[in-house]
């Protein structure tokens, strides 16, 4: 199941999720879970202007760009 979000989503349910970021690049990602440890996650450039995060267990979290 793939969520929509913007760099930060609750949906405890998703195994994916599309972030739309509209930064025109490819930016580097790291995402942090809601109790802030930093969280390894499949990362996919769709396009320069979005991402798709896949992650084995659904948690809520925030995606930092850089």
């Amino acid at each position: 199941d793939v969520c929509s979000s913007d760099l930060f989503w609750e949906e405890e349910d998703c195994f994916a999720i599309d972030l739309q970021h509209n930064l025109n690049f490819y930016p580097n990602v790291t995402v942090k879970d809601s109790t802030k440890d930093v969280v390894e996650t499949g990362i996919t450039y769709h396009d320069p202007n979005k991402i798709i995060l896949t992650m084995t267990q659904p948690f809520s979290g925030i995606a930092y760009l850089s």
